[in-house]
């Protein structure tokens, strides 16, 4: 991640912070049986659950006992003893819904995310300014506390994300009718931003079989 190595070690909780590059997720031991249970947390929802500015994980994989102490132990003991999947997840759900429960909601940044998603990143920040009268140094400082990026980044990754989703469900419809005509200034334009978030050309990727990062990509 951002050009450096991370490690999550069996039965260990790692927290991974907003990235705007590609990661490339494997396995220690090629061929080997790997499984692992992912948690996404959506841009409004992260900050209830962690109480700390997430700028400070950005680009970075940590421990969440590093983060949260001797609690995280705990469950991670409660994890590797439970007999399968399901209880395993519902064990983290239920440690991460009181997290939820013991910080209040900002309405103000959520308004914001949510003005990004409905435009599907189109909005500029501007109008955000305009509408909560707000400056952007404001609400940049805001995103950084609560998100760990900036609005515009946050709308970059809105876009990236519903062009993969279109890419993802019908490539030669996607390609045919040039749906990134709505989201950027022109095709370089779509394609240098791609690959900031893919990795590899919008292309490659609807060549290339990704079943991993397809489960992290849904409405």
């Amino acid at each position: 991640m951002n050009g450096k190595l991370y490690t999550a070690p069996v039965y260990r909780i790692a927290l991974v912070g907003t990235s705007n590059h590609a990661t490339m997720v494997d396995a220690l031991e090629k061929n080997a049986p790997t499984g692992s249970i992912g948690f996404e947390f959506s841009p409004m929802g992260a900050y209830r659950f962690f109480h700390l500015r997430l700028k400070d994980i950005k680009d970075r994989l940590c421990h969440l006992a590093d983060l949260l102490g001797k609690t995280v132990s705990g469950l991670e003991q409660k994890i590797a003893e439970a007999p399968d999947v399901s209880d395993k997840v519902q064990v983290v759900q239920q440690f991460l819904f009181a997290l939820f429960m013991q910080k209040e909601k900002d309405t103000l940044f959520e308004y914001c995310v949510q003005q990004i998603k409905a435009t599907k990143g189109t909005i500029s920040i501007n109008k955000l300014e305009r509408e909560t009268g707000y400056s952007s140094r404001w609400l940049n400082m805001k995103f950084e506390e609560k998100l760990g990026i900036s609005p515009k980044n946050l709308a970059s990754i809105t876009r990236f994300h519903n062009c993969y989703q279109a890419l993802l469900a019908d490539p030669v419809q996607f390609f045919r009718q040039k749906e990134w005509y709505h989201y950027y200034y022109d095709e370089s334009h779509f394609i240098r931003e791609f690959k900031r978030f893919a990795g590899i050309t919008p292309y490659d990727l609807a060549r290339s079989k990704n079943e991993f990062a397809a489960m992290f990509f849904h409405d």
